[in-house]
C-alpha cells in the first residue's frame, strides 16, 4: 500500500501497527539478528522472533526491570530460544553490552521523549549494527491526535530523526508508514 508515495505497511485490521507486516515489509527474515530498543511488552520482539527462526536471534533491550522480567517470563512460556531480554540503558554508549557490529536490524519504536535521547539511542544502535545493517526508527506523526499517543512535546519529528541519523553518518534507505499514526525511517550503517 502507498501513502502519498511513501510505502505503507498498514493493514485494515484496526490495530495501530501490525509488527509482523512491518518487519516483513522491511525484509526481516530467517537467520537475522535483531535488537529491539525499548522492547516494552515485546510487541515487535515476539513478531521478530517468529520471522528470524531458530537460527536467528532477537535482543529485547528494555530499561524498566519489571518489563524485562515480564519479557523473560513470556519468552519461557512461549518456549522461545532465540529471544534474549536485556536490562539496559540504550542511551548509554556500550550500555546494551551487545558486541560491536553484529546486528542486522535495530528497531527504535516510539521510545524516546526528545531528539537528544533519540540520538543517544541511535549512537548505540550504530555501534552494534553491521556495516550496511539497518537502523529503523518509528515514531508518532506530529499531527496524530489520538487519546493513547504521547503528548506532541514527547515526540521526535521525522525531520529531527533524519538530522540525527545523518549526523551519525547513516545513509537513508527509505521512509515508510508503519501505520496510520506513525512515520518510519530506515537508515543503513555505512
Amino acid at each position: 500500500m502507498q501513502h502519498h508515495g511513501v510505502p505503507s505497511f498498514t493493514e485494515n485490521t484496526g490495530a495501530v501497527i501490525q509488527p509482523l507486516a512491518v518487519l516483513k515489509g522491511l525484509g526481516v527474515g530467517a537467520h537475522a539478528r535483531i535488537a529491539d530498543f525499548g522492547a516494552g511488552h515485546g510487541h515487535f520482539t515476539f513478531a521478530a522472533a517468529q520471522l528470524v527462526g531458530k537460527d536467528g536471534l532477537v535482543y529485547a533491550v528494555e530499561i524498566q526491570e519489571p518489563l524485562v522480567l515480564a519479557l523473560h517470563h513470556e519468552t519461557k512460556s512461549r518456549a522461545l530460544h532465540n529471544v534474549y531480554p536485556i536490562h539496559a540503558d540504550a542511551t548509554v554508549l556500550g550500555g546494551t553490552k551487545i558486541p560491536d557490529d553484529v546486528i542486522d536490524f535495530v528497531f527504535l519504536m516510539s521510545n524516546h521523549v526528545d531528539a537528544a535521547m533519540q540520538r543517544a539511542m541511535m549512537q548505540e544502535a550504530v555501534r552494534i549494527t553491521k556495516l550496511l545493517g539497518n537502523i529503523i526508527v518509528i515514531d508518532w506523526l506530529d499531527g496524530a491526535t489520538v487519546p493513547f499517543a504521547p503528548a506532541i512535546t514527547q515526540r521526535v519529528s521525522k525531520e529531527d530523526t533524519l538530522k540525527n541519523g545523518l549526523s551519525l553518518g547513516l545513509g537513508v534507505i527509505d521512509e515508510f508508514r508503519p501505520g496510520r499514526y506513525h512515520y518510519g525511517v530506515r537508515f543503513h550503517k555505512r
